[in-house]
């Protein structure tokens, strides 16, 4: 939590309430908002800090839509809103909603989450049109399909392995990755479990569910490469 600051002005009942609860207001608004609220007042200027939410989306649509420097410097924003949390503020939500992140940023920026005691993790990336293609072999158009075009299959990036040994993950949502696990899952604490457009080319899914003990709520939405998988039920 960041240090206690003063309080605002008379008629400022707002800026007059502890930082817990400004935290607690400002948690509910997307990361690039809370911290335009450190400009309000001299009282403000640090409560984001202790704010234990990060909820990025990264304004790139595409590499046509944006200079090199405008890409420069969105990845520049999204890592300083993660490494510049208070040393004492926990990261305990972490979305990301990023148009094709550099390999070794996104590789820090999960790493450190990681380790922060995270409990909510949603990770979106987006690589081109072809990632918002709908996977249905029944649709009207003649590109309709029910596996993902031979030009995606080695796009996607492969999960990050730390995800899976996160003890205090509660819930996570992956869309757009290739399944690659650690050869051991430890997630306790996991109960919900949302997977979208996942490639999963080792059939690795069923190793993903019995690491998770806790397991309640499991979503899999157009991943067509899993075809099945057992939930054994815990011992009596």
């Amino acid at each position: 939590m960041a240090p206690s600051h003063r309080k605002g002005g008379r008629g400022d009942r707002l800026s007059a309430l502890p930082d817990n609860a400004l935290e607690r207001v400002l948690s509910h608004l997307a990361s690039k908002e809370a911290v335009r609220s450190s400009a309000l007042s001299r009282r403000w200027r640090r409560v984001h800090e202790g704010v234990p939410v990060i909820d990025l989306v990264d304004p790139n649509l595409a590499p046509a839509a944006a200079s090199a420097a405008s890409e420069s410097a969105s990845t520049t924003w999204l890592t300083s809103a993660i490494v510049s949390k208070g040393a004492d503020t926990p990261i305990r939500t972490f979305r990301l909603n990023a148009f094709h992140p550099p390999y070794d940023l996104l590789d820090q920026w999960i790493t450190i989450v990681a380790t922060s005691g995270i409990e909510d993790l949603d990770v979106k990336l987006r690589y081109n049109e072809s990632s918002k293609h709908t996977l249905c072999p029944y649709g009207l158009s003649r590109g309709a399909s029910a596996d993902f075009l031979k030009s995606d299959r080695n796009r996607y990036i492969r999960t990050h392995r730390h995800i899976f040994g996160c003890p205090t993950l509660r819930r996570l949502q992956l869309t757009n990755w290739t399944l690659d696990l650690p050869a051991s899952v430890d997630m306790a604490l996991l109960d919900t479990l949302c997977l979208a457009r996942i490639m999963d080319p080792n059939g690795e899914l069923q190793q993903l569910i019995s690491g998770c003990p806790s397991l309640a709520h499991l979503t899999l939405e157009e991943c067509p490469s899993i075809e099945g998988y057992s939930r054994d039920e815990p011992p009596p």
